[in-house]
């Protein structure tokens, strides 16, 4: 039986590169994007039967740029992965209408648009798997955590729709809420210009205390090896029980049970102190 073939989207670093790699370790046809002409050798150092297929993508490409690179290659994909995607982060106050459609036009929209190509051929076989890597984020939010887990509220509701309509052509939905882990996202999240007139607020310093909070030796150490986060979708694609939610990471695990058993006010007052959340000066 030939292995079956899988596309996952920002595989330049993080956890698309070490998840195309693993998956390609376990005999499957990968293909990976990549953003850059630079980044298509990342794979090179690897045994040839088990290197990742590296192609360019932009998930801000049209959609028929995109819908034409995804038709291209060699082999129609049984299992699409999304996990292209960045954060950018601030109070709603400081961000502007543009840094809000930026994140949304690679998180939301890209991720859409790779769908949009990928499901023609999964219903004509009338089977497949899109997985999309959402966020803890994406089910609860946090002070300045804002664009992020908007973004990733979306890639919920676009989850969830796709499990209702697909469901009935074979093709199974399933997203994923990873926690912190040990990759450069934090380190490559954005921030408002908090030095600009047009971003002076009450949470000026909330938002300095922020960017300071991402490179907290704390926050190192609570961190998941991307691994983990490969080897659950290797579960998952030779599974038959396929849920709508799964939480990876210790942390994400706990926060998740607790988002759905404890009240409100105490769940978010826990959440905050774990995620070393700083808070807006009530004087400000």
């Amino acid at each position: 039986m030939a292995p079956k073939t899988i596309i996952i989207t920002g595989c330049s670093s993080g956890l698309g590169y070490h998840t195309a790699i693993y998956l390609a370790q376990q005999d499957y046809q990968v293909y990976a994007s990549v953003r850059r002409n630079s980044d298509l050798n990342l794979f090179t150092h690897l045994p040839p039967q088990h290197q990742p297929q590296p192609f360019l993508l932009d998930l801000r490409w049209s959609q028929s740029r995109i819908s034409k690179i995804i038709s291209s290659l060699p082999t129609p994909p049984e299992v699409l992965i999304n996990n292209a995607g960045y954060g950018f982060f601030g109070t709603l106050d400081t961000i502007s209408v543009d840094h809000l459609q930026q994140q949304l036009e690679v998180n939301l929209y890209g991720t859409y648009k790779v769908i949009k190509a990928v499901l023609p051929s999964m219903r004509s076989r009338r089977a497949g798997l899109i997985i999309n890597i959402s966020s803890i984020l994406g089910l609860f939010s946090l002070p300045g955590y804002g664009p992020y887990s908007i973004s990733k509220f979306s890639i919920e509701a676009l989850t969830q729709t796709l499990r209702h309509e697909e469901t009935p052509f074979g093709i199974k939905t399933v997203s994923l809420n990873p926690g912190s882990f040990s990759t450069n996202f934090w380190k490559n999240s954005q921030l408002p210009r908090l030095n600009s007139k047009r971003t002076l607020s009450p949470h000026q310093q909330f938002n300095s205390n922020l960017k300071a909070s991402f490179a907290n030796p704390r926050r190192q150490h609570t961190r998941s090896h991307p691994l983990q986060v490969a080897k659950v979708i290797n579960q998952l694609i030779s599974t038959q029980n396929y849920p709508a939610n799964v939480p990876i990471g210790l942390d994400a695990q706990l926060l998740y049970y607790l988002h759905r058993l404890l009240p409100r006010p105490l769940f978010f007052w826990i959440v905050k102190t774990i995620a070393h959340a700083p808070r807006p000066q009530q004087n400000a």
